[in-house]
């Protein structure tokens, strides 16, 4: 993360266009999580201005499958038409709608897929947002709500993460490496980030929020212990170094995941994680970043492994 960039309300909205570069995006990513029934779901937006058009995102996993078609719910819909606005916007032919209550602080999604979902929650801030660059957010708060599936209303009280980002992101290119956050309460929680293929990944940037202050991560490492038959991430473990010199230390076990490629090139295992660190037990995810062509070439493709 980098302090000397600060989020305003300006960036809840489209950013200045600059309609040379075909490849720009303006991304809405929202989580929730029902930690008794080893739930996560996702609502993610993905708007190409250039373009002229937006993809949405949203699927509920739990640990009955993660596979797109075995996962709870899974719809990933591609070329739809640009919203006019980022604040405020009612998508109706595909059942979105997204509104900005208050700045950087209150956002509510509804969205409905009758009869299999419907979806209607408010995301909170807990802590002010934090800023990787001119071009990112990442923001830590409650959501409270209800999701509607499979003949079921399930409340939604949970504490999640929202990020957002207004950048170049070409779906020729791509990344590897980690996304992995764990939130214990308004005044205890971290966020890493890393890159790489490797299993132990050096810490590139994050937080650490204990007692209430924020620090940004300074050094450390993210170690995959485990994966399954599929090369999913079974265990993790996190030792991190903020500015201040704090460290924390974490494990942490998926219970349940999610194929995900929401983006063009891009590859991930979203896992719903049960951290325990500074002697507390909490949840929160860890995305394993790849791009399909470098997990193909990793010792954790099934075809690669020995009969």
């Amino acid at each position: 993360m980098n302090t000397e960039y600060l989020a305003t309300s300006k960036d809840d909205e489209f950013h200045p266009l600059d309609s040379s570069e075909w490849w720009m995006v303006e991304t809405v990513w929202f989580a929730f999580t029902i930690p008794d029934r080893r739930m996560n779901g996702v609502v993610y937006l993905v708007c190409r201005p250039s373009m002229g058009v937006c993809a949405l995102h949203i699927n509920v996993f739990d640990d009955t499958g993660h596979a797109p078609q075995s996962q709870r719910y899974w719809r990933s819909l591609w070329q739809l038409p640009l919203p006019g606005s980022l604040k405020r916007f009612d998508m109706a032919p595909v059942g979105l709608k997204f509104e900005v209550l208050e700045p950087l602080t209150r956002y509510r999604i509804q969205y409905e897929d009758d009869p299999e979902i419907a979806l209607d929650f408010t995301w909170e801030a807990l802590a002010p947002p934090r800023m990787s660059g001119p071009d990112h957010i990442d923001q830590f708060g409650c959501v409270t709500g209800r999701l509607d599936l499979g003949g079921e209303s399930i409340p939604i009280d949970c504490l999640q993460m929202r990020d957002r980002s207004w950048k170049r992101r070409s779906d020729l290119e791509g990344r590897v490496g980690g996304y992995t956050y764990g939130l214990a309460s308004k005044d205890l929680a971290f966020l890493v980030g890393s890159s790489g293929a490797e299993e132990v990944k050096a810490a590139a940037g994050g937080w650490i929020l204990r007692d209430g202050d924020i620090q940004d991560i300074v050094g450390g490492e993210r170690r995959i212990l485990a994966r399954g038959a599929d090369g999913q991430p079974l265990r993790l473990a996190l030792s991190l170094v903020d500015r201040a010199g704090r460290t924390l230390v974490a494990e942490g076990e998926c219970v349940a995941r999610g194929e995900m490629n929401v983006s063009g090139n891009i590859f991930a295992w979203d896992s719903l994680v049960r951290w325990r660190f500074d002697g507390q037990t909490c949840w929160g995810e860890d995305q394993d970043v790849w791009t399909p062509a470098a997990w193909r070439a990793s010792a954790h493709c099934a075809r690669l492994k020995p009969a």
